[in-house]
């Protein structure tokens, strides 16, 4: 959570689960990332930014998100 928190502060920007895990060296998968996100969403500590779909597939969406406070 504490890396996670990091790449958000540190990018001052909001990021997809993507980025975030591209932005940590480690060998993590995006699936764990993700967990991470919810947990931290679940605690207030990040909000969404955005939803958005993926052009190329209608039914995929892609959220980002942003340090709350």
């Amino acid at each position: 959570e504490e890396q996670v928190m990091k790449v958000l502060w540190k990018n001052d920007m909001p990021m997809s689960a993507t980025e975030i895990a591209n932005e940590i060296e480690s060998d993590w998968a995006k699936k764990s990332i993700q967990n991470i996100i919810r947990k931290l969403e679940s605690k207030n500590a990040i909000e969404i930014a955005e939803i958005t779909k993926s052009p190329s597939q209608s039914t995929e969406k892609t959220s980002t998100f942003f340090p709350s406070g």
